[in-house]
């Protein structure tokens, strides 16, 4: 730690610099990158320092007077660090406030998180939980908020019919060529808190107002796609397409030099009278996302709850968005063949269906098993992240819930392999469907 602070003497240092000399002073050349929070750990002299985004700490600093408010909460407990971007700056202005309130065991940092601090874990886990229970307290965290709502459509369609249109729209954006389609996968969330804030009169408003804490960019970029209630094919595709305009001119706003366009596709898709659609490469990915876009909701719903949510400046999103340290958190080797696709095996539950689950797994595609043995497909499914269904493909009714299913979880199918056992009694384009369940 001595090395790293002696840094605080200086004024500036690049990334590359910085990152440098964080891998020069691991104990264990071998490690993982250091987060780009760790000057702001070593700078503070305390033996143990916790950082965390609490939700509720971040709904009350994530106002218009934000800082003032938390100042006169968090009197006595933790100073208040103005925003600015994690790094160097960071770390010093931490430092510095926390020597001036020598007194308090903990730091507000503006519209970003809290820091505690003390001589043991045990201390300064107690000191953190102090914290965040106090501002759980001011803001009764756990009401319902509830948003005044618009007036829906008599008949809004199920996410089962828009999510394949939403996926179809994602992966046809700037590609030519079919083979070469850039498919995504779905997860919907539609609980009581999402429904409520996605039927809210100022969803625009409170929505794409940006991100609760800086780090929920780079998976969630800055604001969601907004979908109005009753949308077709066309409409969602030029949805997706003014999106990818908006962010290209956003792009365009801030750019440097040094810095290339990311995706311009949205992450987070809201539709009132349906839900929140998460987007992403994997099941995993999308699980992070939609999981991160739920705790945004409950962040923002308190917030406007208290007062109104405010975030960060379009400038100061930018930067933290297209900072190389915080996209090194995601950066992956080139995706697997399959990334992307929705892979449906029946007769999962068995031997060769989970060998070819495993292996259409191993190309990168998201898993979804077929079986009336519902229990040991689950188990084969969750080893690879993915979906178990309980299905009787001899019942032509259970066969069209299960496809409900997998669009409303996922956004559609790219491959099936019909794996239930079968005896060909003619060409599968000419039997009809009486002949098919007995197959």
């Amino acid at each position: 730690l001595e090395p790293l602070r002696q840094l605080q003497c200086l004024e500036f240092l690049d990334d590359l610099s910085m990152l440098n000399l964080l891998r020069g002073n691991l104990l264990d050349s071998r490690a993982p990158d250091p987060s780009v929070e760790t000057l702001l750990h070593a700078f503070l002299p305390h033996r143990v320092v916790d950082h965390t985004h609490a939700s509720a700490i971040l709904a009350i600093s994530d106002q218009p007077d934000g800082d003032e408010i938390c100042t006169e909460i968090f009197a006595g407990m933790a100073a208040v660090v103005p925003y600015v971007m994690s790094g160097l700056a960071l770390a010093k202005g931490a430092a510095e406030i926390s020597l001036e309130h020598a007194e308090v065991p903990g730091l507000i940092l503006s519209k970003h998180g809290a820091v505690c601090f003390g001589s043991s874990a045990q201390i300064s886990y107690e000191n953190m939980i102090a914290l965040v229970n106090l501002a759980e307290s001011f803001l009764n965290w756990g009401r319902k908020t509830f948003f005044p709502s618009i007036k829906l459509p008599s008949e809004v369609p199920p996410a089962a019919k828009i999510a394949p249109l939403i996926r179809g729209a994602l992966a046809r954006m700037g590609e030519a060529a079919i083979e070469n389609y850039r498919r995504v996968v779905l997860e919907h969330r539609s609980g009581e808190d999402v429904m409520n804030f996605v039927n809210g009169q100022a969803l625009k408003r409170y929505a794409q107002a940006g991100v609760v804490t800086p780090d929920h960019a780079i998976r969630t970029k800055g604001w969601p796609l907004i979908l109005p209630p009753a949308v077709n094919a066309k409409a969602i595709s030029n949805a997706v397409r003014n999106y990818a305009e908006d962010y290209a001119a956003y792009y365009l706003r801030h750019a440097r030099s040094d810095t290339t366009m990311l995706d311009p596709l949205p992450k987070v898709i809201l539709m009132p009278g349906v839900g929140l659609f998460a987007a992403g490469r994997t099941a995993t990915e999308i699980s992070v996302v939609a999981d991160i876009a739920e705790r945004a909701i409950a962040i923002i719903g308190a917030a406007e709850s208290y007062g109104q949510f405010e975030s960060l400046s379009e400038e100061e999103l930018f930067a933290i968005e297209y900072w190389s340290l915080e996209q090194a958190k995601i950066q992956t080797t080139q995706d697997p063949p399959l990334a992307g696709h929705v892979a449906v095996i029946s007769g999962g539950a068995g031997a060769i269906g989970a060998a070819t689950a495993q292996a259409f797994f191993d190309e990168g595609a998201a898993i979804i098993l077929l079986d009336l043995n519902v229990g040991l497909a689950e188990e084969i499914a969750s080893s690879m992240g993915g979906l178990s269904i309980a299905c009787d493909i001899t019942d032509a009714a259970s066969v069209n819930a299960t496809f409900d299913t997998i669009c409303k979880t996922y956004g559609g199918v790219d491959i099936l392999v019909s794996n239930a056992g079968a005896a060909w009694q003619g060409k599968i384009g000419e039997v009809d469907e009486l002949s098919l369940i007995h197959i």
